[in-house]
């Protein structure tokens, strides 16, 4: 066979870092944090695209967030500086446990949220 110049192009494949994304769309969610004695939920945190929600039942505070592997991080306003805090966040592998030191209103605790 004869290579047609006029027909020849140039193709180009260019490689997208996928998981990322797919890791955050599989992180969105609820997420809910059980009391294991009482069976009563503690808290919630709600995960949007570009957002997110800490909620004790009473009143909801947004918070933004990034992932990393499988570490998260949540960053809250200004405002709610020294109300909430949520530090050492890591999500298993299969996206269904994040363990998380939160210090809400004074106090700290070791929460682990199931989706």
């Amino acid at each position: 066979s004869v290579a047609n110049p006029e027909l020849s192009c140039e193709l180009t494949i260019t490689v997208v870092e996928a998981s990322e994304e797919g890791n955050k769309a599989t992180f969105e969610g609820t997420w809910t944090a059980v009391d294991p004695r009482t069976g009563m939920t503690m808290a919630t945190i709600e995960i949007f695209r570009d957002y997110s929600y800490f909620s004790d039942g009473m009143s909801q505070i947004m918070m933004g967030w990034s992932l990393e592997g499988s570490n998260v991080t949540f960053m809250v306003g200004v405002n709610f500086q020294g109300t909430l805090s949520i530090t050492d966040a890591v999500v298993n592998e299969d996206y269904t446990v994040m363990t998380a030191t939160v210090t809400y209103m004074g106090m700290e605790m070791q929460l682990t949220f199931t989706k």
